[in-house]
């Protein structure tokens, strides 16, 4: 008998969430008092928060340990362009309550890590297949937004920054690996 309430208490658990996750996925989910921000406007800050947090401390590994001029040259542009890139959107996300990731997320985290311990040419041609990959993700990520985002302020930044994400996507074609 209790098995069977507490299979049933699970059963109703695991649809409600199913069934939240499903609102908040379709921009119909749950919002706090006042909140005219939809959850794709949000995830969008929080993960161009943390790309740009990732891109800042691969390009801080790039500078202090990439053999080439070209791996090191990459990651000066990446620390500086990304670093005002995340100031930018925190500028423009903070007056609309958005909070920017503190971190790059536990994914990225992990390929930091996995650079961290190479070096030379090793960590030249890693490096550049990341840069490649994560800048395909990020110009994904930011075309999406300026397509479809809710908020223009949002489309209107993402539109913005698509230039620069492309110029750097073809710069990490050129970089060892970066032409996989």
């Amino acid at each position: 008998m209790k098995k069977s309430i507490l299979l049933a208490t699970c059963f109703v658990a695991a649809v409600s969430c199913t069934s939240l996750y499903a609102q908040a996925s379709a921009g119909d989910g749950p919002k706090l008092a006042g909140d005219t921000i939809p959850q794709e406007d949000r995830m969008f800050v929080s993960q161009a928060g943390a790309a740009n947090m990732a891109e800042v401390a691969l390009g801080n590994l790039a500078i202090s340990q990439g053999q080439s001029d070209a791996v090191r040259n990459f990651g000066t542009r990446m620390v500086a362009d990304h670093t005002a890139a995340n100031v930018a959107l925190n500028n423009l996300a903070g007056p609309m309550g958005l909070a920017l990731a503190q971190q790059p997320t536990m994914l990225q985290e992990k390929t930091i890590d996995s650079l961290t311990n190479m070096s030379g040419a090793s960590f030249d041609r890693h490096y550049g297949r990341v840069a490649v990959k994560d800048h395909e993700d990020a110009v994904r990520l930011f075309t999406q937004e300026a397509s479809f985002g809710a908020n223009a302020d949002l489309r209107t930044f993402a539109a913005r920054m698509l230039p620069a994400l492309k110029q750097h996507l073809s710069m990490a074609h050129s970089l060892p690996g970066g032409g996989l």
